[in-house]
């Protein structure tokens, strides 16, 4: 039974590819990818109800295929232990779905106690990517500070603040800073800028429980990605 895949479920998965190509998917519409070593994880719910439970060892081969023949109809189903891919009214395409396991998503909800929330626009998350890779910072951190009026994100050039370090005045090489939102908080967070290059584009509505744990909330799509802050150098895993 082949089930057609959306342009917008397409996109969707190319862009779980930046996070973890080998994705388990579930029966039903709410799939999820972490991270092979479980510091980002996202989780969609899909236009579609996928029928069957199967792993996909190469997601970007799906991608490709999809992405190559855009002007057609796209679909699939599960044939033990094949993924057939039906694109237009004649092609036919085949990739091998993975036996191995391990590296899988939880499957529960992560309760993620807020103590700050602030939105991100969609132009100033593209702002961070762009001055990221300009700059080169990707590698590096992004320090999202309260002042108890505004939300302020500083891309940086240092690895992890010490601990002992977190009340100095910072100092580094290279930096960009933006005004990004509103809270009535005084807070610190720390997030690896690469994790930001991850999201799809879009405004998000942020969820900061500052011991060690992001949630960014896409405010047009049923899309939701979970990130370890970093916590005495250290990121925090999503188990």
């Amino acid at each position: 039974m082949f089930i057609p895949l959306s342009k917008s479920t397409i996109q969707v998965l190319h862009n779980f590819c930046s996070i973890n190509s080998n994705m388990l998917f579930r029966e039903g519409r709410k799939q999820r990818v972490i991270e092979s070593n479980k510091t980002v994880m996202a989780e969609i719910e899909l236009e579609e109800d996928i029928p069957w439970t199967f792993k996909i060892y190469d997601l970007g081969e799906l991608v490709t295929m999809a992405s190559a023949n855009a002007a057609q109809a796209f679909a699939i189903d599960y044939q033990d232990p094949n993924i057939v891919l039906r694109i237009g009214d004649s092609a036919i395409g085949t990739i091998m779905s993975s036996t191995h396991r391990g590296g899988e998503p939880p499957t529960g909800d992560l309760d993620v106690k807020a103590d700050v929330e602030f939105d991100l626009k969609a132009s100033d998350l593209a702002n961070v990517c762009k001055m990221a890779t300009s700059l080169k910072l990707e590698k590096y951190e992004t320090i999202v500070d309260g002042d108890g009026s505004s939300v302020r994100m500083t891309l940086t050039d240092r690895v992890q603040l010490a601990k002992e370090d977190k009340d100095k005045p910072l100092s580094f090489q290279k930096t960009y800073s933006l005004l990004v939102g509103k809270s009535d908080r005084q807070f610190r967070a720390i997030i690896r800028t690469e994790h930001f290059r991850k999201l799809m584009p879009g405004s998000y509505r942020i969820t900061l429980m500052l011991r060690g744990l992001a949630r960014m909330k896409h405010t047009t799509r049923a899309l939701t990605y979970w990130m370890g802050l970093e916590v005495d150098r250290k990121s925090t895993r999503l188990n």
